[in-house]
C-alpha cells in the first residue's frame, strides 16, 4: 500500500480510519487481555532511562527520526522515548498507552498522547509513515502471543522501507520477520525488508 504525502506533524486522531477486516478478532483479545488480570502499567523500567544513550542504539535510529512522526506504543509516564525524539529531532511524538492520561515531561517538539490500547491503535492506523518504539511490552504486560502478533502483523501493514521500528523486550519482535522486517541492530532496531 503506498503511503499517502501528509503532514509530518498530523494529529494521529484523524488517521484512525482503516477499516480493519480483523476489527472483530482484535476487540476479543483486547477484551480477553483486559480482564485477565487488569494490570495497569505505572512506568517503564528504570533501566530504560537513557538507554538508548548508555547502549548506543540510539545512534541507529536517529537518521530515520529526523523529521518524521515516532510513534512510542506504550510509553509510559516517564518519557525517555519523547527525549529521544527531541534529539534526533522527530517532526511529533506521540505516547500511546491504554494506562496514561499524562506523563511527567512533554518534549519541545510536537506531541500527543492518545490514551487507547496499542493493538486498537494500530489496527485503525493508516496513510502515515512513521517510526514506532516498543518497550518492555512483553508477556507479563501482555499474555497472549495472538496479540503480540497481531502487533507485529499490523506493523507490517503500516510501516515502509523508510522507517523502523525499535526498542527492548517487546514480544511482538519475535514475529517481525514473518512480516517483512529484518533486524538492522542487536534485535533492538528493525526495518522493513526491500
Amino acid at each position: 500500500m503506498e503511503k499517502e504525502k501528509i503532514s509530518q506533524t498530523p494529529d494521529f486522531r484523524s488517521l484512525l480510519t482503516y477499516e480493519n477486516p480483523k476489527r472483530e478478532f482484535y476487540d476479543q483479545l483486547i477484551l480477553d487481555e483486559t480482564q485477565r488480570n487488569g494490570y495497569a502499567r505505572g512506568s517503564k523500567d528504570r533501566f530504560m532511562a537513557y538507554s538508548w544513550e548508555i547502549n548506543g542504539w540510539g545512534q541507529h535510529v536517529a537518521s530515520y527520526l529526523k523529521a518524521k512522526p515516532l510513534v512510542d506504543l506504550g510509553g509510559g509516564y516517564l518519557q525517555e522515548i519523547a527525549i529521544l525524539a527531541e534529539a534526533a529531532q522527530s517532526s511529533i511524538y506521540c505516547n500511546v498507552d491504554k494506562y496514561v492520561e499524562e506523563t511527567d515531561r512533554n518534549p519541545d517538539i510536537p506531541h500527543q498522547l492518545l490514551t487507547m490500547d496499542l493493538l486498537d491503535f494500530l489496527s485503525r492506523l493508516e496513510g502515515i509513515s512513521t517510526n514506532f518504539s516498543i518497550n518492555s511490552i512483553d508477556r507479563v504486560i501482555i499474555d497472549d502471543e495472538r496479540y503480540h502478533k497481531g502487533i507485529a502483523e499490523e506493523l507490517g501493514r503500516i510501516m515502509d522501507g523508510d522507517t523502523v521500528v525499535f526498542g527492548l523486550n517487546a514480544y511482538a519482535f519475535k514475529y517481525l520477520s514473518d512480516f517483512g522486517f529484518e533486524d538492522i541492530w542487536n534485535n533492538w532496531v528493525y526495518k522493513k525488508r526491500g
